[in-house]
């Protein structure tokens, strides 16, 4: 979490920031910045779930004492899981992970289905789990739409953070086309394990 604020910096200014993360390391990177980001921004979070059902993450959450009634969770995937638990959470869930450059206009307009209008100015950062798993299920085109849409959505809302977990090594052009929209890029990997070559999966240098 330190070393996330020192990298980042001002939290409140918004804009999207691209994380270069090994694969392996996806979900505890977003445990710690769910943390860090309830902990420096006012307002709630909106947790979007691509690759694991929402329930994971809340479970997680949970064992670590994070606040997760300031979360709602949008989840696009459950409906392709076995996990049918319930969670005691905010959370609505959208048609599938396909056609993800139509998620914009439904979080912002008046909603549709079991998705309930998202009005943005309650929130001070959105976070997708895996953007490269859109991947699976979109053409690049569709996925690019989207991170377009949200890159023009968050300048309109200003003070809104999007962190973007990609590994540059498995999503080399995804990596590049959100550092392009990026205001900043951070490379986690350099802090969690200095000397990548040599780390075993799961491996994080104290």
């Amino acid at each position: 979490m330190n070393y996330l604020k020192q990298e980042i910096g001002e939290f409140d200014h918004g804009g999207m920031i691209l994380l270069d993360v090994d694969t392996p390391r996806f979900v505890i990177t977003n445990l710690v910045m769910i943390s860090t980001l309830l902990s420096e921004l006012d307002g709630k979070g909106l947790f979007i779930s691509v690759d694991r059902p929402h329930q994971y993450m809340v479970h997680l959450m949970n064992m670590h004492d994070v606040d997760t009634s300031r979360i709602t969770f949008i989840d696009a995937i459950s409906q392709f899981s076995a996990d049918r638990r319930q969670a005691n959470v905010d959370v609505g869930y959208f048609k599938g992970p396909f056609n993800i450059d139509a998620l914009p206009d439904m979080l912002g307009g008046e909603g549709g289905g079991d998705l309930a209008r998202i009005d943005l100015s309650e929130y001070g950062f959105i976070l997708i789990d895996n953007p490269a798993t859109l991947l699976t299920y979109n053409p690049y085109p569709s996925v690019e739409r989207f991170l377009m849409r949200i890159s023009s959505d968050m300048a309109e809302a200003k003070r809104i953070m999007v962190p973007f977990l990609v590994d540059s090594g498995r999503s080399p052009l995804l990596f590049e086309t959100i550092k392009y929209l990026s205001t900043q890029v951070v490379d986690v990997n350099e802090h969690l394990c200095p000397q990548r070559v040599h780390c075993r999966e799961g491996e994080i240098l104290q």
